[in-house]
């Protein structure tokens, strides 16, 4: 038997391929039950606390590191980005369930009842990132308060600020408006806040890694290595995770990534979802209202449409006026959404404009 395993394992072929799944198996639920006998019989420590949500974590990492050992690297890498985006979704909802998110709210220990808290307030990996002001001093707590009150999710927020705070921009609203501003919000009204909050911080890096690796795929000719080093390049930069996630990242790769495929494809049934697509990401990016950098975003988008456009002006000549129709469809529905979340939001907007900064803020080169 030990033979049989060795031989497996060095020679991954289609004859073994049965075996190789059931080892994988066995050894997999071998390696939760020993994982979890040796910590309840050792210290507790990864028992309990933040000590079971590392276990979680170990577990992952092994069955991954099992995963490279028993199945054909090739082969594996290649399903993993054939299916990429079931392979994201996984990746978030596992996260999101567990409630797992990489916000440095547990600095809030050290200035309220410093120390009063629970295990739960120490992070389970890395650290506080203090400079990130803009996460746990403004959006973290908008977001979290916008889940209680009268009104949870509601236009405006009343326990932020003790008044009417809009919740829009900056906290959550769970309505139809929210399609076209950041449909990931929509976390917090299916699973509630603390599921909800995980499933928007990972859900925001997931998708930049999405839509930069569609992006860097197209542009890089259907080349998987480039599209995947491009995806880490720019999802794990500095200018990425620094002071905030910029939001306007993954709408605007997004749109392009789904203009790209409207005209490419052949099918009109795609084209119905690319155009409803393309009407979203267009949405979110315009919906976030910061244009210091929806500008320079703007114009790199701008560029590539074109390059876009002229690469394959051929099946743009092939498209028919129900092609058309589909695609002034999904503007129109764009609109809509823009306009809906823009209407909605229109005292924030006036009163914010009216301040000394960002609103009096000029450039003159």
């Amino acid at each position: 038997m030990i033979l049989k395993i060795y031989d497996a394992v060095l020679h991954k072929t289609e004859d073994n391929k049965k075996f190789r799944i059931k080892l994988f198996v066995i050894y997999s639920i071998l390696i939760y039950v020993l994982l979890l006998g040796a910590v309840y019989a050792g210290t507790h420590k990864l028992y309990y606390g933040t000590g079971n949500e590392k276990r979680k974590l170990i577990y992952v990492f092994m069955e991954l590191f099992l995963m490279h050992i028993m199945f054909d690297i090739k082969k594996l890498y290649a399903y993993a980005f054939r299916f990429r985006y079931i392979v994201g979704l996984a990746i978030l909802l596992f996260l999101s369930f567990n409630k797992f998110h990489g916000d440095s709210m547990s600095i809030y220990d050290s200035y309220i009842e410093a120390g009063q808290g629970t295990v739960f307030n120490q992070p389970l990996l890395g650290k506080e990132r203090y400079i990130r002001t803009d996460e746990w001093v403004i959006s973290s707590p908008s977001r979290i308060s916008s889940s209680f009150g009268e009104t949870p999710y509601g236009k405006y927020n009343d326990v932020l600020r003790g008044g009417h705070t809009v919740n829009g921009p900056t906290g959550i609203r769970v309505g139809f408006t929210t399609l076209g501003k950041n449909f990931l919000e929509y976390g917090f009204g299916l699973f509630g806040p603390e599921i909800g909050f995980s499933f928007l911080w990972f859900g925001q890096i997931i998708m930049t890694f999405l839509m930069t690796l569609e992006l860097c795929y197209i542009i890089g000719r259907k080349n998987k290595l480039i599209a995947v080093l491009g995806a880490f390049l720019v999802t794990f930069s500095s200018f990425y995770l620094w002071w905030g996630f910029p939001m306007m990242l993954w709408p605007m790769e997004g749109a392009l990534c789904w203009f790209y495929y409207f005209i490419n494809t052949q099918s009109r049934k795609n084209r119905c979802i690319f155009a409803a697509l393309f009407a979203i990401f267009f949405a979110t990016f315009v919906n976030i209202l910061y244009p210091a950098w929806q500008i320079p975003f703007g114009y790199v988008a701008l560029c590539l449409a074109i390059w876009m456009i002229i690469d394959n002006f051929e099946n743009i000549k092939k498209l028919k006026l129900v092609d058309y129709v589909i695609f002034v469809s999904g503007l129109c529905l764009s609109v809509v959404m823009i306009l809906g979340y823009l209407m909605e939001n229109v005292d924030y907007i006036s009163g914010i404009s009216n301040t000394v900064y960002p609103g009096l803020r000029l450039e003159k080169g």
